[in-house]
């Protein structure tokens, strides 16, 4: 386990910047991430677009700019436009949602746009911040057609990716997945499984038994990590059960989604919480959509 809790960059520093944008990603590594998130997604010609939904329409004006490319639910799918197309698009605040943010829009980027960009910023600050890469929705892509981690495993190739100690980890909701990166795949990446809520239909499982000391040992044979959902941890359970079962299986823990601007049920400050998640629940990791009131926080601590 880490000597203190990781700073996941959500989305990049999605609190500031355009989520999954290259400004970012940046800044989340300019205010201390330790990893940055990133969701990632196929187009028409199989390019991989870093993008947290398989569909544009809350995050651009893709319907706007490409009018009769909807499908019959009235959305424009990352998976119809080729990649010449979608670049021309830009990410603005998501909309709609519990507090709209407004960000400057940022252009859509590739994972290997990215990566390079992590590699640069990396050589520049002289320290190795990591990439921790969602499979977003990989049996809706095999539906269509399309190997979403076939793909996202040669690209991490080319970009020297594919060891156990390379500064990469792969996630995903859909255990199938994780298991086929390991099984077919023998991929030796890093792996961590999402938790989700079963009413989500996030992946063909059972998320309630995959949060059980038996559901977790199971996870401990294919991934090293579970990320889960901080209602699961605060106020009302108490989540150094859940962790300490995790920890049992030998799975490192982190969790989702900290924000100062929606900060859990009843913590008055972010400080607060954040004493109440990393010193109480003890959390290994934590997203974060502001990295540097993380950053803050743990400076403090130390």
């Amino acid at each position: 386990m880490p000597s203190r809790p990781l700073i996941i960059g959500h989305r990049g520093a999605c609190g500031y910047r355009a989520e999954n944008s290259l400004a970012s990603a940046a800044l989340a590594h300019a205010q201390g991430a330790d990893f940055i998130e990133l969701d990632v997604v196929l187009s028409r010609d199989n390019a991989l677009v870093v993008c947290h939904d398989l569909h544009l329409d809350e995050l651009t004006l893709a319907a706007a700019r490409f009018p009769g490319r909807q499908r019959a639910d009235g959305l424009t799918y990352v998976l119809d436009l080729d990649w010449a197309e979608l670049r021309t698009l830009s990410i603005g605040p998501r909309q709609p949602g519990p507090a709209p943010r407004a960000h400057p829009s940022e252009p859509l980027a590739t994972l290997d746009e990215h990566l390079d960009q992590l590699a640069a910023l990396n050589r520049a600050a002289g320290r190795t911040v990591q990439l921790y890469l969602e499979l977003k929705s990989p049996a809706w892509h095999a539906a269509a057609g399309r190997d979403l981690a076939a793909t996202t495993l040669a690209c991490l190739a080319r970009h020297s990716l594919s060891r156990a100690d390379d500064p990469v980890i792969v996630e995903s909701f859909d255990p199938a997945v994780l298991k086929r990166l390991r099984t077919d795949f023998k991929t030796a990446l890093r792996l961590t499984q999402l938790l989700g809520e079963n009413a989500w239909n996030e992946a063909a499982c059972d998320y309630d038994r995959m949060r059980t000391p038996d559901g977790l040992r199971a996870i401990a044979t294919y991934a090293s990590a579970v990320a889960i959902n901080l209602d699961r941890l605060l106020p009302e359970v108490d989540g150094t059960a859940f962790v300490t079962a995790a920890h049992a299986a030998r799975l490192a823990v982190h969790g989702y989604t900290f924000r100062t601007d929606a900060l859990p049920k009843g913590f008055p400050t972010a400080d607060a919480a954040l004493h109440a998640l990393l010193d109480e629940t003890g959390l290994d990791g934590l997203f974060t959509d502001q990295p540097d009131a993380v950053a803050a926080f743990l400076k403090k601590r130390a």
